[in-house]
């Protein structure tokens, strides 16, 4: 029986939820605040605050991809190896 916790499979494995728990810290606790941020930049669709908020909704849902994509990858290596 080969023993699935060896370096080179546990090193991904657990590397996999790391990247996963601040993706769910940001939608607990910063979506919230983003949300309120939303709702002011659809009341003046020209303002700052809309310019700010467009720059960012560009962006997080890049880094969240690249972080579930990250995760995915990592556990795939650590259960089936490079």
């Amino acid at each position: 029986m080969i023993f699935i916790f060896t370096r080179c499979r546990a090193t991904p494995l657990s590397s996999a939820p790391r990247f996963g728990t601040p993706l769910t810290v940001f939608h607990f606790i910063l979506e919230p605040c983003l949300e309120g941020a939303i709702c002011v930049a659809a009341e003046e669709p020209e303002g700052e605050v809309a310019t700010t908020v467009m720059r960012t909704l560009h962006v997080v849902p890049r880094v969240g991809l690249g972080v579930i994509s990250l995760a995915l990858l990592l556990m795939m290596i650590g259960a089936r190896g490079l």
